[in-house]
């Protein structure tokens, strides 16, 4: 738990600071941010300028290097912004997230577009099935899946992983 507040606690920071220091979150540093391992790299660049509040702790560096990046990788990105008409960078939630779950469940997706993207994931599923059993192979699972849940849901998760 001390890593991942920590990690979001250098978030915040990151934020805040990011317009008096500039060099901490630019164009590339958003990059860096979204994966651990150029992260991590990031983070020990920058290690002595961090607060001692929001640094990692020796030995949780590359935990807290995952925390921090999966925050760019799902609930927050970088955004641009001009003050006095130089550009600085500032910590976003997306958009999506800041709405709530529920929220982007609701929206509304127009029937020819559910369709063509329900059509396409079909596709998908049968090359896979093809792929593993032959096409002889894909009606016959198909018809298992619609009449057993369960396998439909084992059908499902394996096709997509």
């Amino acid at each position: 738990m001390d890593a991942q507040a920590r990690a979001y606690a250098a978030l915040v920071w990151l934020s805040t600071i990011a317009h008096a220091r500039p060099h901490l979150l630019t164009e590339r540093t958003a990059d860096d941010l979204r994966d651990p391992v150029r992260c991590r790299a990031w983070l020990v660049r920058h290690e002595a300028q961090l607060p001692e509040r929001v640094r990692p702790m020796a030995d949780q560096e590359v935990e807290f290097a995952r925390l921090f990046a999966g925050f760019f990788q799902s609930s927050f990105r970088v955004e641009r912004r001009l003050w006095d008409g130089r550009p600085y960078y500032v910590i976003r939630t997306n958009p999506d997230e800041a709405a709530g779950r529920h929220k982007v469940a609701t929206r509304k997706v127009p029937r020819a577009l559910r369709r063509k993207r329900q059509a396409e994931a079909d596709r998908l599923l049968d090359r896979a099935l093809a792929a593993v059993g032959g096409d002889a192979a894909v009606p016959a699972v198909r018809r298992a899946a619609a009449a057993d849940d369960a396998l439909a849901v084992d059908l499902l998760a394996w096709g997509y992983a």
